[in-house]
């Protein structure tokens, strides 16, 4: 059957997202940037093997839990921020699916359960509507004009200097 070793499933899974993939009515339509970032974090995944397991013989089904939270680990100290973070999360666990569902191989999910990252609201200020009414109110007392040959006074604005020029009233 399909007893893929862990490079080969990745492999398998870049051909199916490239759209050369033998089934037709599996072809996946994803663009270049999509399956060049779903191969990244596989392969982020594939280096988090890295003297624990040798990918080009482990077998896929062979991926465990520790395998899983050696990754998060890792994915936590490297990503930024907690939208990469949960987009290769997520990207991981639809490998598995792909596997599992279109491969048919035989397995759980090892990605199928774990925490998100929440995104962090930052505290924005905001006017209150007083404050808001007070600014537009302050901008409806300044006056524009722009100076004409013979000089124009606006309220709160001397307008008798520099001819052409725009000058703001405080």
């Amino acid at each position: 059957g399909n007893d893929y070793s862990i490079v080969d499933a990745v492999i398998r899974y870049n051909q199916y997202l490239s759209g050369k993939y033998e089934f037709a009515q599996h072809v996946k339509d994803v663009s270049k940037g999509h399956k060049d970032e779903c191969i990244r974090f596989c392969t982020y995944f594939c280096n988090s093997f890295k003297g624990v397991k040798n990918i080009e013989i482990t077998r896929i089904i062979d991926v465990t839990k520790n395998d899983v939270a050696r990754f998060y680990l890792w994915a936590s100290n490297h990503f930024g921020s907690e939208v990469s973070f949960n987009k290769c999360m997520g990207a991981l666990k639809a490998f598995f699916k792909f596997l599992i569902e279109i491969e048919e191989i035989n397995m759980k999910n090892p990605f199928e359960s774990y925490t998100s990252k929440k995104k962090i609201k930052k505290n924005i200020e905001t006017l209150t509507k007083d404050e808001f009414d007070k600014i537009i109110s302050t901008i409806g007392r300044r006056r524009c004009a722009v100076r004409h040959a013979g000089g124009i006074r606006s309220a709160n604005a001397d307008m008798s200097s520099d001819k052409g020029s725009i000058v703001t009233g405080k």
